[in-house]
């Protein structure tokens, strides 16, 4: 009965997406718009209860990534997720897209929506980043953080080839946004395979944004940034002992290779250290991107979320 409620809510939150056709992503969210800096921006808000858990998608990701865990999760508290500008149905935005600037523009977004603090911040990978910037600059709004195989400072220091990655990454982002009106940017940025674990209406509005020359353009700003956001983070206040849940991934998969999970291991294992109130868990099976995208992962991470905010009371 569980697992039907929650489908039946994915299912309403998607309603029409099935009918997208390609390279069109200008159709019906399953949120709502909310204006900021005279842009409107894509919030979805389910649930009821407190604290309010504000989801934060990793580079690139949209409110759909969170088609499984935000529904199940909505079950138990307030749940919000939301695009940032340009990604997803939301407008883009002069701005750079830099860790700092994000977590400010959410700031605006959710102060712009009603949305009452104190949050629960749930990063995924550069999304954990943008988390624990919000938290720096708005310390009495986060109750807890959660990080989702989360990036950490020195990613690029510790894992070899992980620097030209990325700045391939950014150049691969740039021609294909210059392709895209062509149809022609899938060669450059393939779906990913993780994709093909979300639920089904939503996977045909997932592959038109990254034919949306709007949203490679974003995802290509958050790219450039990514060392700007390294360095952001690298000098944030310590956590002190505010409620931590670190979940990591078991697997390499997804931008994660197999040579680089010594160290991602690692790096996850340090994440934890950041306050003196943590844990830090492995969700079986799960690599980078089936974190999010699984059910089965997905819901995993749900249940593991919420035993800790029951066990540090919030």
């Amino acid at each position: 009965m569980r697992a039907v409620s929650i489908l039946l809510l994915v299912s309403a939150a998607v309603a029409g997406i099935a009918a997208l056709t390609p390279h069109h992503p200008d159709i019906p969210p399953p949120g709502r718009f909310v204006t900021v800096d005279g842009a409107r921006l894509h919030l979805w808000c389910i649930g009821e209860g407190s604290p309010t858990v504000v989801l934060e998608a990793g580079l690139g990701g949209t409110t759909l990534h969170w088609s499984w865990l935000q529904p199940e999760l909505a079950q138990s508290t307030r749940v919000c997720s939301y695009d940032r500008p340009g990604l997803g149905w939301s407008d883009p935005l002069p701005m750079t897209h830099d860790g700092r600037s994000q977590a400010r523009l959410l700031h605006r977004l959710l102060n712009a929506a009603g949305e009452q603090g104190p949050f629960v911040l749930v990063g995924h990978s550069i999304g954990g980043s943008y988390a624990r910037l919000y938290r720096d600059q708005f310390r009495n709004e986060v109750q807890g953080i959660v990080l989702l195989d989360s990036v950490q400072s020195g990613y690029c220091e510790r894992m070899p080839g992980a620097e030209q990655s990325m700045r391939d990454l950014a150049t691969r982002l740039d021609l294909s946004r210059r392709t895209a009106r062509l149809h022609a940017a899938s060669l450059l940025i393939p779906t990913p395979v993780s994709y093909g674990q979300l639920p089904e209406p939503v996977r045909p509005a997932l592959a038109s944004f990254l034919n949306s020359p709007t949203h490679l353009e974003a995802m290509q700003g958050e790219a450039e940034q990514w060392f700007q956001t390294m360095k952001q983070i690298s000098s944030v206040r310590p956590l002190g002992s505010l409620p931590l849940l670190v979940l990591s991934a078991e697997v390499s998969g997804g931008p994660v290779r197999r040579e680089w999970m010594p160290y991602w291991r690692e790096m996850q294992k340090d994440l934890g250290m950041l306050s003196r109130q943590s844990e830090v868990r492995v969700v079986p099976g799960a690599n980078h991107e089936s974190i999010v995208t699984s059910p089965a992962h997905a819901g995993f991470v749900v249940r593991a979320l919420l035993d800790w905010m029951c066990t540090v009371s919030l």
